[in-house]
């Protein structure tokens, strides 16, 4: 089974239009929200130092649009 964890702010923002493609396609996933006071902590465990990222067995993925797109044509 795949794991999916999508990681962002505890606002709906960039992170929004791909939770609802995942609930949408009926994937489940790990919601990991964090609030602007982490952010100085997490940032440096990200790739290219933002988010949202998307990691799909543990490979991450960013760009909020690259993500969405990826969702949307894996599901149709």
């Amino acid at each position: 089974m795949v794991n999916y964890k999508l990681t962002y702010f505890n606002v709906t923002g960039l992170a929004e239009p791909i939770r609802l493609l995942l609930h949408q396609s009926g994937i489940k996933f790990e919601d990991i929200r964090f609030d602007f006071e982490e952010w100085p902590k997490i940032k440096p465990t990200t790739p290219l130092g933002q988010v949202p990222v998307l990691e799909i067995d543990g490979k991450p993925f960013v760009q909020s649009k690259a993500i969405a797109r990826f969702i949307a044509r894996k599901n149709n």
